[in-house]
Formats: structure tokens, sequence, C-alpha cells
């Protein structure tokens, strides 16, 4: 501004003209600095949402050219990137042989000083190339084999399940780690005979004891009046039954008899819960985690491991048997995905390759590795514990332990992404209770029929791919 008053206030007519003559192009080259740098801002904009467009793209179910195409056109429209003071972009989405997805944005931009030289617009354009490619990723199923999983329900869970372990080993990257886990459960979790003597489990020897007993027994002389009855009960919520016979009897007199009385006690590998709060925490291990002696349960749990085949026999192996009690396998998937104790020496991160197991060993680490649960349920939780043992019958506990224990995860700073999954579950209160416990409301599934689980496992797969911009 200076400048210019000292112009004005100059009466030589040689500097008034020399100005004159120069204030023509200097005016045109800031118009056309102007026209260029309003081009660039679109330009960036165009980059902006061919980058964020193409993600939503990719991580969708669509797998042709023309269902991606609409899915670009309308983030673009829902974001305002199609709309402004230019011709409205034409949008070309077109899947690469490696299976990136290229975005291009071209429009032409009316111009404003540049009309004066002839040129009524500027070429206006962008491109995206976004990688569908699956990064370092360790991944912990945790799948419902309580009583009511059995029959179709198991057979679809299993079908799903490789499904997704199969799409995500054979998307991953070219130098990716990737890795699974699977936490089977119903009351109880089995950690496995291999456990027995680990540090942080706390398991009673087995044992057996004879004691030499004396009762009064009478000798029956007569059975009749037999006839088949049946019994009905509750298992996991489904109503089942059998059938015995019942018969009268006829006794003789009264006699004392000595026997011998066995009693074995045995562990079959599986365990129950830490005091409260410690049943709810991935940390302490010195607070050993108690074995339940003479119960069994679900298969034993698989630690992360590379070997896709090693999980797809364990989840072929899985079994239906038991009741409900969803914080068990929560926290189990939490300690096998967390790479701490119990499992620190399979911890996540490795850059030296695998071993003989197919199990990553430690030695390095790595930025971009992603963390996952997969909680699958197909009811709501119908035992509580009673510590250590889970005994008890308060759904509203259990719920309560299985909400704070997805608290926890999320608070740890883990950066652990939890999915949940609802399979033809009816309980309204459970439904609620998974989706606040996902991640987000988009990490929750309800799935009323098998064709759905299907749907929601894959859909859970292409939400684990580590999506990049690669150009």
């Amino acid at each position: 501004m200076q400048l210019f008053k000292k112009f004005f206030k100059d009466t030589n007519g040689t500097i008034a003209l020399t100005f004159g003559v120069a204030a023509v192009p200097i005016v045109m080259a800031m118009g056309v600095a102007l026209d260029y740098v309003q081009a660039s801002q679109l330009q960036a904009k165009f980059l902006m949402a061919a980058d964020n467009a193409g993600l939503a793209a990719a991580s969708s179910d669509a797998s042709d050219d023309a269902a991606l195409n609409k899915i670009v056109k309308d983030y673009l429209k829902k974001n305002g990137a199609l709309t402004g003071n230019f011709p409205p972009p034409t949008v070309k989405v077109v899947t690469l042989d490696n299976g990136n997805l290229k975005i291009s944005l071209n429009t032409n931009m009316s111009t404003s000083m540049m009309r004066i030289v002839g040129q009524n617009s500027i070429k206006v354009s962008a491109t995206s190339i976004v990688s569908r490619e699956y990064g370092d990723m360790d991944v912990a199923l945790v799948l419902d084999n309580t009583g009511s999983m059995g029959g179709r329900k198991l057979s679809t869970l299993k079908k799903a399940s490789k499904e997704l372990v199969n799409t995500l080993r054979d998307s991953k990257g070219r130098d990716s780690e990737i890795r699974f886990g699977l936490v089977p459960f119903a009351d109880y979790v089995n950690i496995g005979m291999k456990n027995r003597n680990a540090s942080w489990a706390d398991i009673d020897p087995d044992s057996t004891k004879r004691v030499r007993k004396t009762r009064w027994a009478r000798k029956v002389i007569k059975r009749y009046n037999c006839r088949w009855k049946t019994r009905y009960y509750y298992r996991d919520g489904k109503r089942k039954s059998y059938r015995y016979k019942q018969c009268q009897y006829r006794y003789g007199p009264r006699y004392r008899q000595t026997y011998w009385q066995t009693t074995n006690v045995r562990w079959y590998g599986c365990v129950g819960s830490r005091n409260y709060p410690w049943n709810t925490r991935d940390e302490r291990p010195s607070l050993k985690i108690p074995g339940i002696m003479n119960r069994s349960c679900a298969r034993p749990l698989t630690e992360m491991t590379a070997d896709k085949n090693k999980i797809v026999r364990e989840i072929d192996a899985m079994t239906d048997n038991g009741a409900t009690y969803i914080p068990a396998g929560l926290m189990w998937g939490w300690r096998v995905v967390s790479g701490e104790e119990p499992f620190a020496n399979n911890s996540s991160g490795s850059s030296s390759g695998n071993n003989n197991n197919g199990n990553f060993t430690t030695g390095g680490s790595k930025t971009s590795h992603q963390r996952a649960i997969v909680l699958m349920t197909d009811g709501e939780n119908t035992v509580s514990p009673t510590y250590p043992d889970h005994r008890g019958g308060s759904k509203t506990r259990a719920d309560m332990l299985t909400s704070q224990i997805c608290q926890n995860i999320k608070d740890s700073g883990e950066k652990i992404t939890v999915y949940t999954v609802a399979f033809e579950v009816s309980d309204t209160s459970t439904r609620s209770m998974l989706r606040s416990c996902a991640t987000s409301p988009s990490h929750f599934f309800n799935a009323d029929n098998s064709a759905e689980l299907s749907s929601s496992f894959q859909k859970i797969a292409k939400s684990l791919a580590l999506l990049r911009i690669a150009q």
C-alpha cells in the first residue's frame, strides 16, 4: 500500500506512464495466478475425495467395476465433492490386474482472468490408487461351542470361520505376517494339558483316594410293574429329554455291607475365574488362574500361529457342549491376542520369520501390526461365576462382567479391534450388550440365519484389510 501511495503522489509523468504500462501485465499475472491457485485447490479437494471414496469402495462387498463406481459416486455426492463452481467431474473406477482400485476424477474449471487471453477453462484431474492387501495382523477367533450350537449352527460356524481364515491368508500382502488364535468357549475354556505346570496356572495334582466304608443294604427280591417314562430338562436354554424305566421293588431283610469308595480327582484342561476384578483384566499374571477339577469342556484353545492348516483343523474339531459364559471366552481371546502373559513368548510383531511350528519367533517390531478379536455367540449368558467355578445362574452379573471386559479392552491402549457377532440371538439385551462391546456399532453384526453369519464373517475379513493409498 505504501508503494501505491508513492505512485499516486508522484507528479512525474514518466513514472506514472511506466506504472500505467506495467500495471496491465501485473494485474494479468495476478489473475492468472489466482486461476491456477483455485485449480490447485480443486485438485487437492478431488484427490482427498478420491482417496476416501476409494477406501470406502475397497472395503465394501462390491466386486465388479459397475458396483464400485456406484459406491464411489454415492460417497462423493454425500461429501459434496461433485458440486461447486465447476462442471460435475467425470468419475471412473477400474480394478487393476493386481486387485488394487484406481479412482479418477476429471473436470474443466472455468477461468476468470485467463479468459482475456482466450483460455476459458483449466483441466483439473486427480487419480488415487487404493491397495487392497492385508498387512501384519493377529486375529483371535472366540467362538461359542455351547450345547445350543449343535448340528446346523456349528456346521455353519465352522464353514464361515474357515472362509474368514482363507480370505485373510489368501489376500495378505507379500511381506505381511498374519496369525490366528482360536478360543472355543462354553461355561469354561480349555487351556490345554500342556499348560498344567505353567507359572500363571494354579492346578491341583490328580489324585485317587480309596476309603473303606460300611452301609446298610437290602437285596432286591422282585421287580414288578415296570413302565417307560420321559424326563425333560433344559441345557443352555434348549429343552431336551431322555427315557428311563421305572419299576417297583420288593426287598429282603437289611444287612451290613462293607465296600471300598474310590474318589478320582482329575484335571481335563478347564480353567475358571480369578476373583473380581482380576477376572476382567489382562494383568497381574502372578495372581494365578485356577484350574477346575473333574470338569470337561470345549476343545483346547490354540495360541497365535501362522499355520493356516492348523487353525482349520482345530476349527473342524470343535464340538458342542455346556452352558454359555461369554466372559470366559472373551478374557481368553484377549489373553491370546495381547502378546502379554500368559502367552508372552508368542508375542506379536516379530520380524525374524516363522519357526517349525508356524509360530512367529520374537526379535523385532512391526509398526503397522493389527490386533483383532472376533467374538461370536448364539445366545445369552446362562451361568455366572461362583469363584473359581461358574455355577451361578445370574445373567445380570455375567452380562455386567462381559461389558466390563469389553470396556477394559478398549481402555487398555493395546488398540485391539473387537468384532461381535450375534447368531440367531433372540434376547434383545444380549444383542445390545454385544453391540456396545464392539469397537463401534459398525463392528457389530446381527446374523438371523446361516447365510447372514457367513456374510458377516466375510464383511469382517474385508474390514480387517489394511487398506492404504498406494498412489
